[in-house]
């Protein structure tokens, strides 16, 4: 049995590895073990029916909550959920091909033969960039997707590069996992939108949940994102140029490096690359061709790479 000072995520938590358990529970049941009312465990239970395996059943004190007849074998939480969302995403680029469908019909569990099933955590591997040390912060973490899940304001105390950063009233919209960082965007201010800001979760210091909030209707984040450059909104939007050597000339046109992306050939087999976008990790991007990219513009993208490189040479010298 739960304590009554529990947290939202672990109420739900415990009420579905209740229905794992039992495959069906009344409401007065759930009151029960979690030591809450009625109507605490009815309101846990419609918003655990938004996201989870489970659906109502029959009306009034008749009512019972079960688990779905289609997914409740899976017996997914929903940090299980969560991970797939991320992983679909993280395997994006593979749409439209047949190892696409092989994984859309293993995560859905669509007539996949058990032995493939038995050794599929062991065939399938993300070989992706070392991850970071970060301190242990999973109650900042809960409470961070409680908020998001649940559409409530968050009180943030934020490591920010110029000192801690207080945000009494934000307001969550999006978790984006990137470069294996998770990167929280959202509001910062109560009353009116403002620009989105980006916040690493590892730098978040502490967070209490707040009061609800009107999720905006209108919020796309693919449409935010996929103006800049990587995950750092800063600067403008502007037209960038870089010139690729012969060697690399190849390299680039095997990719989309951005969505606004236009090739054009030039003389000698090197190769120009053309966006519309901005940011800072314009400047990791450049460098990261060394001398087989030159920048030609905007200006301070120039300057800095120039500028970074030299330092670079200085400690040859």
């Amino acid at each position: 049995m739960t304590s009554a000072k529990s947290s939202p995520t672990e109420e739900a938590i415990h009420v579905l590895l209740m229905l794992q358990q039992h495959g069906q529970l009344a409401t007065a049941e759930v009151a029960q073990a979690l030591q809450v009312d009625r109507r605490h465990a009815r309101r846990l239970l419609k918003r655990l029916s938004a996201f989870a395996p489970i659906q109502p059943k029959g009306s009034g004190r008749d009512r019972l909550w079960v688990l779905d007849p289609v997914k409740g074998h899976i017996n997914l939480t929903i940090y299980d959920q969560i991970a797939l969302e991320v992983g679909r995403d993280a395997t994006s680029f593979l749409d439209g091909t047949p190892l696409a469908e092989t994984f859309h019909r293993a995560s859905t569990n669509e007539g996949v033969p058990r032995r493939i099933a038995e050794n599929y955590q062991r065939k399938i591997r993300v070989k992706s960039e070392p991850a970071w040390l970060t301190d242990d912060r999973n109650d900042a973490l809960h409470d961070l997707l409680d908020g998001l899940l649940r559409e409530r304001t968050l009180n943030l105390s934020y490591q920010a590069r110029n000192g801690v950063r207080t945000y009494p009233c934000f307001r969550p919209l999006t978790l984006v996992a990137y470069r294996r960082v998770l990167y929280l965007m959202g509001f910062p201010e109560p009353d009116h939108d403002t620009q989105v800001h980006r916040l690493r979760v590892d730098r978040i210091e502490s967070i209490e949940v707040g009061e609800p909030f009107d999720y905006p209707s209108a919020w796309d984040p693919d449409q935010d994102l996929d103006r800049w450059f990587g995950i750092e909104a800063s600067g403008q939007i502007e037209t960038v140029v870089l010139e690729f050597s012969q060697r690399a000339a190849d390299l680039i046109r095997e990719r989309t490096w951005h969505a606004s992306q236009r090739l054009e050939p030039l003389e000698d087999g090197r190769i120009r690359l053309v966006m519309q976008t901005g940011g800072k990790e314009l400047i990791r991007f450049a460098l990261e061709w060394g001398e087989h990219c030159k920048v030609v513009s905007p200006p301070w993208l120039r300057d800095t790479v120039r500028k970074a490189l030299k330092e670079a040479l200085d400690q040859y010298r």
